[in-house]
């Protein structure tokens, strides 16, 4: 299933994102009313400036299981989207699925998997967020690195 994007603002007009609350705001703004039929994962671009350009990739039927060479392959393009005169730009990352808020071992999964492919290619990634039927939650860091040795569903 193909989705529209949200209607985006301009650099100009949008405020910075400086903090995880600006990025948490910025992506409860855009997705509205929340409630997914399946799972995606959006990319936010910021400039040096903090600024969100006027651009939304979206990644459509994210796996479950988290799929490295897919992982690799959106790094390599933020990668390459990043380079070139463009040093303090940032990106942020959005997985939205139907389903509860928990956290789950897939979801923290697939952060950690996008935070190492980030790491490996000096993509400055910021937090990660969940949407959900029911929230926008990040992912942090406790979440995205523990140990997934819990009975949550994936």
């Amino acid at each position: 299933m193909t989705i529209s994007p949200p209607p985006l603002l301009s650099a100009h007009d949008t405020p910075p994102i400086r903090s995880t609350d600006d990025l948490q705001r910025h992506w409860q703004r855009l997705m509205g009313e929340l409630g997914f039929g399946s799972r995606r994962l959006w990319i936010t671009i910021l400039d040096s400036r903090d600024r969100v350009l006027p651009t939304l990739p979206v990644i459509e039927d994210v796996p479950v299981v988290p799929n490295r060479p897919l992982a690799a392959t959106m790094l390599d393009t933020l990668a390459w989207t990043l380079e070139d005169d463009r040093s303090g730009w940032s990106a942020g990352i959005l997985l939205t699925r139907p389903g509860a808020t928990i956290v789950t071992r897939s979801d923290r999964s697939w952060a950690r998997m996008l935070a190492e492919e980030a790491a490996t290619r000096s993509v400055q990634l910021r937090t990660t967020f969940l949407a959900s039927d029911t929230a926008v939650r990040p992912i942090t860091g406790t979440d995205a690195w523990m140990q997934t040795t819990d009975r949550l569903a994936s």
